[in-house]
């Protein structure tokens, strides 16, 4: 399998795909986690994959857990690994004085996750800190110090969207007594589109994006960010609108949702101001709009436990971010509607079966089909209008609820000097900064 497909002819190496894909150079030029080069020699030594055409299955799709990787670090970066304080959630940088480009100019780099939105805000303004995390709500607070520098709204390619889990995990704690009985909801609850409709109709965008993001955001039609082939700004967004919350809830089941009442949870990851808000958002409104008949629980997870839900199919609504792992539109469509896609047992057996299953308004194809042949295709324009035709699909039956689009936020001291924006690379790049007071 792999010794056909790759060649090597002068000083070029030649890669012969199954099929045609267009992001497949952007996959493997821009973005170490996808083509990340290890010592070979190192990995051999460590029991990984020792480049023999007819051993690489046995390491494909390792659980983390498993691999030594994952707790060896192996690289030939600007910086060393000293220590990952799990228990901290801290990591411990040094600078590889043997790096190729020259040793990097800062020589200790601390990344330390902190929840607490006052004790990160705290360490930066005492110069504990260089740069920290700034939820949008809090940015003002940090206005008036002339020690700090701030940048904004930058532009990302991310979404922030709301997934419906369509087969819950039965097992889960967050869909009560997993029966319509008014103390729960069944695991299928949100394969049925108007229950998912219904959530749609709670959530108003306008309030969450000026109010919560304090404008540093922008609507999207689905999880398609504006700036990549194929988003169309005159697809319709859905709207805010209690009327229709309760004529959804009404609808859902023949009925039975609205007769015996539901209850479930919508969980979060703690510290994440904005998902909460949405949360609360949907909580409130829904209640509103259905007094007596809904109850919903906001649950802050810690991530790792938040993480650990959404994968094991536990949680009934969840809030995610998808960031761009390199800039195609198939990495967004892909993700969030296809049933092989990153989020695909986040939102259950019910929806992979869906989008797998031909349909007469798709031409007989299923949406799995119409997404394939839309990463095949080389004319761009050609794309442009197979992924419109996707999202209006995806749209139709609501499949899942974009939220926004998110500008970026960074903050930094001002003794911290060499810092540059790329949206395909948020965050920092330690090698490129320096600090001169």
């Amino acid at each position: 399998v792999v010794d056909p497909a790759i060649e090597i002819q002068g000083d070029n190496v030649v890669i012969k795909l199954k099929r045609p894909y267009g992001a497949f150079l952007n996959i493997i030029a821009q973005s170490a986690h996808w083509a990340a080069i290890l010592d070979k020699e190192t990995c051999i030594k460590l029991g990984l994959w020792n480049g023999k055409a007819d051993t690489w299955w046995k390491y494909k799709n390792v659980a983390k857990e498993e691999s030594p990787l994952h707790t060896y670090a192996n690289g030939t970066g600007p910086y060393k690994l000293v220590e990952w304080d799990r228990k901290q959630q801290k990591i411990s940088l040094a600078a590889n004085e043997s790096y190729w480009k020259g040793p990097a100019k800062i020589k200790k780099v601390i990344i330390w996750a902190i929840p607490e939105w006052s004790t990160r805000k705290a360490m930066l303004e005492k110069g504990d800190a260089d740069t920290i995390d700034v939820s949008i709500e809090f940015v003002d607070q940090l206005k008036s110090n002339k020690d700090i520098q701030i940048f904004r709204n930058l532009p990302t390619l991310a979404v922030t969207v709301l997934l419906f889990n369509w087969s819950v995990n039965p097992n889960s704690k967050f869909i009560g007594s997993g029966k319509f009985d008014g103390n729960g909801i069944p695991p299928d609850f949100f394969s049925d589109i108007y229950a998912r409709k219904a959530v749609a109709a709670a959530i108003n965008y306008d309030a969450l994006i000026q109010e919560v993001l304090k404008g540093s955001g922008k609507r999207v039609p689905t999880a398609l960010p504006q700036g990549l082939l194929g988003y169309d700004p005159s697809l319709p967004l859905y709207k805010f609108n209690l009327n229709d919350v309760k004529t959804y809830l009404q609808k859902a089941w023949n009925g039975q949702a609205w007769q015996k009442g539901i209850k479930f949870s919508i969980a979060f990851n703690e510290g994440n101001t904005a998902r909460q808000r949405v949360a609360e958002m949907i909580k409130m409104y829904m209640e509103m709009a259905a007094p007596g008949k809904v109850k919903i629980e906001v649950q802050p997870l810690q991530w790792p436990n938040f993480l650990d839900a959404t994968q094991n199919g536990e949680i009934p609504v969840s809030i995610n971010a998808w960031q761009a792992d390199y800039p195609d539109p198939d990495n967004f469509i892909f993700t969030h509607y296809h049933s092989s896609g990153d989020y695909a047992d986040r939102q259950g057996d019910a929806f992979k079966k869906f989008v797998s299953t031909p349909r007469k308004e798709l031409g007989g194809k299923s949406l799995d089909e119409l997404i394939k042949e839309a990463a095949t295709q080389t004319d761009p324009q050609s794309r442009g209008k197979l992924y419109t035709q996707i999202q209006k699909f995806v749209i139709d039956n609501c499949i899942s609820v974009p939220l926004y689009q998110p500008t970026a936020t960074y903050v930094f001291r001002t003794w911290v000097k060499g810092w540059s924006y790329n949206p395909m690379r948020p965050g920092n790049d330690f090698y490129s900064l320096y600090k001169q007071q």
